[in-house]
């Protein structure tokens, strides 16, 4: 049973001053804060998130979301991508199904012809796939579904009121079917539960035959406090042959969570090795983002993935990393102007960008021609970036 209140907001939509590329929203909301699913991991439990009562039994309503986002989408002069999720809530816990905020929101999205990623684990966002599919017409929807389990009976004890592997399956196969872009989130892996070698081979094949467009994958994070306590209260009951494992490799006690660099057999290798074999993206495809953001940002996104994919592959990065400053500086400061002076128009900054890679003006800016003769190829010759061998196809 939970408690459910409601609280008046002033503002609703946040804007990113910088757009990262694992959920490149250029906004972002959440209808809910705290979160039903009760996922024994979730990093929302940490105290610095400051959610108020007991994180998955005392639910806030934003009650007057529907009438700030009519008030507020107006007002936003930048299209982009609007996140709608957090680590603190899931936009389609069971509450949703009586409060119908997200239906709502959705359609009010859609008159304004915005994109939007949406982050769930929820079977109930199929209520509103006729929405999405709309908005995808328009603009673009992308779909994130977050899921490392494939044994329905491991996943109840750890995500309790989340929905089950074969509704989450659902949802992708329904909304890939849709046309949506899709993406499944093997995010957190829990060491020597779910980051095994049978699971992720197994996860990975299902991706596979739903066919999603990306996997993006991380590892679990413990903050010391409620967190920690309360996940390691739960190995210490279901997995007692793992709880000196898991003291070892948390025992560092980061302020991220993050576990020991390369504890004992840890499964990434594996995981890499699958996602290899069946081509996944390690991040939402550029050809995606171009869809969901304006192309200056869109630019800025790829740069980023490009410098992170050169290091894994142990390639120098100087360079490139060099030249992704001076784009970044540039444009960051071409968009503080524009968001000065509300007589301009942001389609007019994406042209000039859109000029500048055609006529390989843009080298002035990144002083580098082979990487300004790269982005032409993707910018002006729709050439796709192979995000395994790093090459234009």
């Amino acid at each position: 049973m939970i408690n459910k209140h409601y609280k008046e907001i002033k503002t609703l939509i946040r804007k990113k001053k910088y757009v990262d590329y694992y959920f490149p929203g250029l906004y972002g909301f959440s209808p809910y804060v705290g979160c039903e699913h009760g996922c024994v991991y979730c990093d929302g439990r940490c105290e610095k998130y400051y959610v108020e009562g007991i994180f998955d039994k005392d639910i806030t309503i934003r009650k007057n979301m529907i009438d700030l986002l009519k008030e507020e989408m107006p007002k936003k002069r930048e299209k982009g991508a609007i996140l709608i999720g957090s680590g603190v809530s899931d936009p389609y816990q069971p509450v949703e199904a009586e409060e119908g905020l997200m239906r709502e929101a959705l359609e009010v999205i859609e008159s304004y012809g915005f994109p939007v990623i949406i982050l769930t684990k929820s079977h109930l966002l199929l209520r509103d796939i006729d929405v999405l599919k709309r908005i995808n017409q328009k603009a673009k929807s992308t779909v994130m579904v977050s899921l490392t389990f494939t044994n329905d009976e491991e996943r109840k004890r750890i995500e309790p009121f989340a929905s089950s592997v074969e509704e989450r399956l659902r949802i992708l196969k329904e909304c890939k079917k849709a046309g949506l872009s899709t993406g499944l989130l093997a995010m957190p892996l829990l060491p020597y539960i779910t980051e095994t070698k049978e699971n992720i081979t197994n996860l990975l094949k299902e991706a596979k035959e739903v066919d999603v467009d990306f996997v993006m994958a991380s590892g679990l994070t413990l903050r010391a406090g409620i967190q920690k306590e309360g996940y390691f209260k739960l190995i210490e009951e279901y997995y007692p042959e793992l709880l000196d494992s898991y003291k070892y490799i948390y025992s560092d006690n980061k302020a991220s969570g993050a576990p020991k660099w390369n504890y004992p057999d840890n499964q990434y290798s594996v995981l890499n090795e699958q996602m290899e074999k069946y081509c996944f993206s390690p991040f939402l495809p550029f050809e995606v983002v171009r869809q969901q953001l304006p192309l200056y940002r869109s630019i800025m996104i790829l740069l980023s993935v490009m410098n992170t994919l050169y290091k894994r592959k142990g390639i120098s990065t100087e360079r490139l990393k060099n030249s992704s400053k001076k784009y970044s500086n540039w444009i960051n400061e071409k968009i503080t102007y524009y968001n000065r002076r509300r007589n301009l128009k942001y389609e007019d900054l994406e042209e000039e960008v859109f000029d500048m890679m055609e006529s390989g003006r843009i080298n002035e800016i990144i002083e580098n021609a082979k990487l300004s003769h790269f982005l032409f190829k993707i910018v002006c010759e729709d050439k796709t970036l192979d995000y395994f061998d790093l090459k234009l196809k």
